[in-house]
This record gives structure tokens, sequence and C-alpha cells, in this order.
């Protein structure tokens, strides 16, 4: 979307199959298998999170060639510029909209008016993150010490918060993420149990604030109307 703004393009998927974007959005984007496709030029991305200067370069390809991208897009300078007409496009199915609803609904604290508090999703990512290629390339973990100290900032901003923790690792949460020792009046946990990455990721754009670890950093931030990142 960004490129396709920046060089007066329409963007479009390079397959007509199912995506894993298709499982979260209604996607309203074309479509085109390789036979379809005018000449291309090709852009490969030099680095994982941080912005390649070059993509501006790529309002001088002709009009007549498709560009396609390859590579890891992930740094924010990419979003912001365009950040409104995401917000836009990249709409929850209907399904997901009905699953948060109902989980926030059926999770609402004992004894808590379901609009008086505060939902602070929390996006702790391991798994894979764990791997020897992760750590090579400069990847960390969320420690439960910065947990911990994300957790007590909400806690002191709020008079009540409930924490939604959604990872790929749920046991380590479960075992270090805890209610901090405070009234349960106050603080509530709740984790995301056997959920499909969709419906976690729904659940984290729909909180207020979010405790991001790394990851594809932004996109909860930009999807959620209320949300915002807090890192130390």
């Amino acid at each position: 979307m960004y490129v396709a703004s920046l060089t007066g393009r329409r963007p479009f998927l390079l397959t007509s199959k199912r995506t894993t974007l298709d499982k979260a959005f209604d996607l309203d984007i074309a479509r085109k298998d390789r036979k379809d496709r005018c000449p291309v030029d090709h852009f490969y991305h030099r680095y994982i999170y941080g912005y390649d200067n070059r993509v501006k370069y790529l309002s001088r390809v002709s009009a007549n060639v498709s560009v396609r991208l390859h590579g890891y897009f992930f740094s924010w300078r990419y979003v912001q510029p365009v950040d409104d007409l995401l917000r836009r496009r990249l709409q929850f199915r209907r399904k997901l909209t009905e699953f948060v609803g109902e989980f926030l609904r059926s999770n609402v604290p004992r004894g808590w008016n379901a609009s008086a508090f505060v939902r602070v999703g929390v996006h702790v990512r391991r798994g894979d993150f764990l791997g020897s290629w992760a750590v090579g390339i400069g990847l960390t973990v969320a420690s439960r010490h910065y947990l911990y100290r994300a957790l007590a900032y909400f806690v002191r901003r709020y008079p009540r918060v409930q924490f939604i923790v959604a990872s790929n690792d749920i046991a380590w949460c479960k075992n270090n993420i805890k209610r901090p020792l405070y009234s349960r009046e106050r603080v509530s946990v709740i984790f995301s149990v056997r959920h499909s990455t969709e419906q976690d990721f729904a659940l984290l754009a729909s909180c207020n604030h979010t405790i991001m670890s790394t990851g594809n950093r932004g996109v909860v931030t930009l999807i959620g109307t209320y949300s915002r990142t807090v890192s130390w």
C-alpha cells in the first residue's frame, strides 16, 4: 500500500489463492496470477526491521512496469504515511469481531462494571524467536522483568486494569505473568488459550493499550482503534 501510494500504482497480491491475511480481513485488493502480469521490476528489501531508503526511487520505474516486492517491510516508516488508508482497508472479518465481542463480554471480572476499566493486550512472542537464527540476527524475547515493569506502568496509571495475554508460548506466560500483588478489585489477568493467530490478533487490537514484545511490531498499534505501544 505504501509503495503503491508512493509510485501512483494499484496494489495487488500475486496470488488468486486465500492468504493468511484473508483469514483476518475482508481484503479489498486485486489479485493476479503470474500469467496476468505485465513486465516486472523486482525490489529486494535490504533489512528486516529497518527502512530501505532505496524504496523512494521506485517512483522512477516506468508506469507500464509492475513492481514486485521481496523481503520484510516492518519499519513504522512504511506505515505512517498510509495509516488512515490502512485503517479503512483492513477491516476484521465479521466472525472475528463477533468472537472478540463474546470473549470480552464473558471475561468481565466479577463485580466490575464493563465500561469502568482499561484493557491492555500483552503480546509475547517466543517459540521460533528462541532459535539460534533469531539470536544470530539480534532478535530477543521479552523477559519476565520487562513484562512486570510494563504491567506495573498500567497498574499505576489506571484504577482498574485487565491484562489479556496472547502468545505462542502460553505455558511460559502462565508461569511468568501472574497477577501483581494488588487487590483483585483492581487487577485481572486472563490468557488467550487455544485460539487461532487471527483471533489472538483481533483480541490484542481490540484492547485500549498494548504491551508488545519482539515481532512484527506496529501492526497491533495500527489496527486497534485505541491501541498504543509501551516499551522500555
